[in-house]
């Protein structure tokens, strides 16, 4: 797919990325949002690692937002994205004046989790996934975005699992930590470690005890965001177990509503996921 390509100017004063939608060009192809980083603000100019934008290029899913192209041009690295229209998920957190009801947020986490299972299988990992990186539509669609670039567009460090900021290499286990404080995020609309220290972040996070789960949640779906949130990454839950959990979650969810088990509510493990994002007929 060729992409095209357009002069956008220096990103803000303040802020170190802008975006904006352009139409197809006259070879046919989608429209595209670019989004232009700094570089140079975040000290990156010669030291930026592409080999996750080239991962993240190849992945091809519904719950994963598609790059189309990337490339640099000065200090400025250019993504073309898919044009997808929705909000990032700390937003529509912070707009619901009422607790997120629970089929809602089943779907969400089920969406994320589906997204991060098919990227695990193309040996890509996000690695710093968090709320901003996560965008969601009206009607709860779920796609992940910011592989390798989430971390430059946030000073947010509270979803780092605490073994990388012992200085531990990012993992699967790490990818779940993150994925636990998203959900807490959701059921609470507090970040689990918001209020710690950033400076003495790795010991705040061992030493902190997370807040209980207020709310109407079923008991299984606060017990699995602990399981997500365990300090040892010996000792947390797997994606791929998550994903069990969470099927068996919403056949219960369902149940107590009365509503007919069938082939929709399922899950799929990690090689259940084609090379399309689709779970097999």
């Amino acid at each position: 797919m060729l992409s095209t390509h357009i002069e956008l100017g220096e990103p803000s004063k303040t802020s170190s990325y802008q975006e904006v939608s352009i139409p197809p060009n006259n070879q046919g192809g989608p429209y595209v949002c670019v989004k232009q980083i700094d570089l140079a603000r975040n000290r990156l100019t010669s030291s930026f690692d592409t080999s996750i934008l080239a991962a993240w290029k190849l992945l091809s899913h519904k719950n994963v937002l598609n790059l189309y192209d990337y490339y640099v041009e000065g200090p400025i690295l250019c993504l073309d994205l898919e044009v997808f229209q929705s909000e990032n998920l700390v937003n529509f957190i912070w707009k619901q004046k009422a607790p997120i009801n629970e089929e809602n947020v089943l779907k969400i986490i089920s969406e994320i989790v589906t997204g991060l299972i098919y990227a695990h299988q193309h040996d890509t990992l996000h690695g710093c996934l968090r709320t901003e990186s996560i965008l969601i539509s009206e009607n709860f669609d779920v796609k992940i975005s910011g592989f390798g670039i989430a971390k430059f567009l946030t000073k947010d460090w509270f979803s780092v699992a605490p073994e990388v900021t012992l200085g531990q290499p990012y993992s699967a286990a790490s990818e779940v930590w993150s994925l636990g404080c998203i959900c807490y995020e959701l059921l609470t609309k507090v970040e689990p470690f918001s209020n710690l220290n950033p400076f003495n972040l790795s010991q705040s996070i061992i030493e902190y005890s997370i807040q209980d789960i207020e709310g109407e949640y079923s008991p299984e779906l606060k017990k699995l965001v602990f399981q997500m949130l365990e300090k040892n990454p010996q000792d947390r839950i797997s994606l791929t177990e998550v994903g069990n959990s969470l099927k068996l979650i919403l056949d219960l969810f369902l149940i107590k509503r009365g509503v007919p088990m069938d082939a929709t509510n399922v899950i799929p493990k990690e090689n259940e996921v084609n090379d399309n994002g689709q779970e097999p007929d």
